[in-house]
């Protein structure tokens, strides 16, 4: 993952969201890179669960992590970064929605995803492992690094 000095309890329960998401992230790409018979059927099913699991995350990063960042951090540096970090969850949940809705479509769904649509999802694990990887490795050591930010997370994963 990344290397760092320890991080605390708290960061590192809520590190371990980014835990998840990778392991989800290596489901897609399992079925991407796995046989191609019934892989509609098998993406589908693991892209609406990424997409679930996705929002969930989303919804935890914007409701604690962004706004802690925000005061604790109030750095104009870090604030572009969170402001850009949360702008890139309204676009990945976006194409998570379009994607779903092209591999619930019925007729897609008699049918092996085509090559563009391998390639989107593709595209679109890429970026999330970027923003992941930026997160972990740019924000949570600043937030790690911030006794009142340990403090308001402390609240929030106890």
């Amino acid at each position: 993952m990344f290397k760092r000095k320890k991080v605390t309890e708290a960061f590192l329960k809520l590190s371990m969201e980014h835990v998840q998401v990778l392991d989800h992230i290596q489901k897609l790409q399992d079925v991407l890179n796995g046989k191609k018979t019934g892989m509609g059927v098998r993406l589908r099913k693991e892209a609406a669960l990424f997409a679930r699991d996705m929002r969930r995350h989303f919804e935890l990063e914007e409701m604690v992590l962004f706004p802690t960042a925000m005061i604790c951090i109030p750095a104009l540096e870090n604030i572009d970064r969170v402001l850009v970090l949360q702008k890139e969850h309204g676009a990945f949940e976006t194409e998570m929605d379009d994607l779903l809705e092209v591999l619930t479509n019925p007729a897609q769904m008699k049918k092996r995803p085509s090559d563009a649509l391998i390639r989107r999802v593709q595209s679109l694990i890429r970026r999330i492992r970027k923003h992941a990887d930026i997160e972990m490795r740019d924000l949570f050591p600043r937030l790690d690094d911030s006794r009142r930010a340990q403090k308001i997370i402390r609240g929030f994963v106890s």
